[in-house]
C-alpha cells in the first residue's frame, strides 16, 4: 500500500488521539475545579474555597461554627450537624446576650456597650468551646427554654445542669455552634471569632462554615417577618404600598446586612494565610438544598462523621423518631424546601428586587449571584 493511501488513516488516527487527550484534560480540569472550588474572586486576586478539601486538624476539641444570618436557611443547614449523634449542637447561643443590650440587632451598639458585649461574647464562647460550662450565666444565655427544642441531643426530660452539659458535650465527637453575623461585636466582626478561636489552642480549635444565601431571598423573607422587629417598627413593613419610611428602613437594613457579610469576607481574604486557610469555607444555601444527599456526604466525610440511618432518612424526608410534628425546627425535610429557595423570584415586587440589588450588588457579584437588572429577567 502506498503512502498516499495511508495518509487518510494516519490523519484520522492523529485526530482521534488529540480528541481523546482533550477530553481527558477537560475531565481532569473539571475534577480540579471541584476539589479547589474557587468561586469568589477577592480584591487581591485569589479565591476562597466552596468545597471541602483534605482535613488537617489538631487533636484538640473541634468546634465547627456555622456563621450565617437570619432567613438564610440556616436552621435546615444546621440540622445536617444537629441530627447527627456524634455532634453536640448549640443553637444561637448569642441571641439572649445580644438582645439584653438591644433588641434591635440591626442597630450597631455604642462603644461602651459594644466593649462590654465583646468581653461577655468571648467569655461565653470559650466556655462553650471547651465543654466547660463553668461560667455562672452560660446555661441561662446559651440554653434558654425556647432554644432547647432546636438542639436534637436535648430530650428536655430534665433541667440542664453544668454536669449534664459536660457529659453530653464530651460524649460527642465535635461541637457545632450556630452564630448570626449580626450578633458578632460591632466593627470586629469575624475577627472577634478568630480571636476567640485562637485564644487557647491547647484546648480547642475551630472551623468556620460561612453559610450564605441569595440576598434577594433573604431580604424578601425578612420583610415578611418584619425583620424580627418589635412594635411599632414592625408596622412600617406591613403597609401596602410600603411607606417612604418603610422603604428607607428596608434599604438601610439591606445595606447593613450585605456590608456586614462583605466586610467579613474581605477580612478572611486579608488574613487567609495567617489562620483561615485550613479553617474556613463559604457555602451557598441554594447549592446545599438542591443536592442535599451529596452535600451531606461531603460534609460528613470531611469532619470524620459516619453516615447514619437517622440522617439518611432525614434527607429522604423521613423525620427522626418522635419528631414528626417538628417541621418548625426543620427536623423534617419537605419537598417544598427546594422550590422555596427561589420563591422570591415569582412573588416579590420588581421594584423591591431592584432595591435589594442596588444595596447588595457588590456582595452578590463576590459570592456568585447573578443580577437580574430588571423585571423582564426576573423569572428566567
Amino acid at each position: 500500500m502506498n503512502r498516499a493511501s495511508q495518509s487518510p488513516k494516519a490523519f484520522v488516527a492523529i485526530v482521534t488521539c488529540v480528541l481523546v487527550m482533550i477530553v481527558v484534560y477537560m475531565s481532569q480540569g473539571n475534577m480540579m475545579t471541584r476539589s479547589r472550588a474557587p468561586q469568589r474572586e477577592s480584591r487581591n486576586g485569589f479565591a476562597i474555597p466552596t468545597s471541602l478539601g483534605k482535613a488537617n486538624r489538631t487533636k484538640t476539641r473541634l468546634n465547627v461554627i456555622l456563621l450565617t444570618h437570619m432567613s438564610s436557611g440556616s436552621t435546615l443547614v444546621g440540622n445536617i450537624f444537629n441530627l447527627h449523634p456524634d455532634v453536640f449542637y448549640i443553637y444561637e447561643p448569642l441571641n439572649t446576650l445580644r438582645r439584653e443590650i438591644d433588641t434591635n440587632e440591626w442597630r450597631a451598639l455604642p462603644k461602651p456597650s459594644n466593649d462590654a458585649y465583646r468581653q461577655d461574647f468571648s467569655t461565653l464562647l470559650r466556655d462553650l468551646f471547651t465543654c466547660g460550662f463553668d461560667e455562672e450565666r452560660t446555661i441561662e444565655l446559651a440554653f434558654p427554654e425556647w432554644a432547647r427544642p432546636f438542639n436534637a441531643w436535648d430530650n428536655r426530660s430534665a433541667p440542664l445542669t453544668k454536669e449534664s452539659l459536660r457529659k453530653a458535650c464530651n460524649a460527642r465527637k465535635i461541637t457545632v455552634t450556630k452564630i448570626m453575623q449580626t450578633r458578632l461585636p460591632s466593627e470586629g466582626g469575624i475577627h472577634e471569632l478568630e480571636q476567640v478561636c485562637r485564644s487557647d489552642p491547647s484546648k480547642f480549635d475551630c472551623f468556620i462554615v460561612h453559610q450564605v444565601r441569595d440576598p434577594r431571598a433573604v431580604l424578601s423573607s425578612l420583610i415578611s417577618k418584619h425583620f424580627y422587629s418589635l412594635e411599632p417598627t414592625a408596622n412600617v413593613f406591613t403597609m401596602t404600598p410600603m411607606s417612604p419610611e418603610g422603604i428607607k428602613l428596608l434599604k438601610e437594613n439591606a445595606q447593613m446586612l450585605c456590608t456586614l457579610v462583605l466586610e467579613n469576607l474581605d477580612y478572611v481574604h486579608a488574613k487567609w494565610s495567617n489562620w483561615f486557610k485550613s479553617r474556613y469555607i463559604i457555602v451557598r444555601y441554594e447549592e446545599i438544598i438542591s443536592n442535599l444527599s451529596k452535600e451531606v456526604s461531603g460534609i460528613y466525610k470531611y469532619f470524620g462523621l459516619p453516615m447514619v440511618d437517622i440522617i439518611s432518612n432525614w434527607v429522604k424526608g423521613i423525620p427522626p423518631p418522635g419528631m414528626k410534628e417538628a417541621r418548625y425546627y426543620a427536623m423534617v425535610i419537605s419537598s417544598n424546601d427546594t422550590t422555596t429557595a427561589e420563591k422570591w423570584r415569582f412573588h416579590e415586587k420588581p421594584s423591591l428586587v431592584s432595591l435589594f440589588e442596588e444595596a447588595c450588588s457588590t456582595l452578590m457579584e463576590n459570592i456568585g449571584y447573578i443580577l437580574v437588572n430588571g423585571s423582564e429577567n426576573l423569572q428566567n
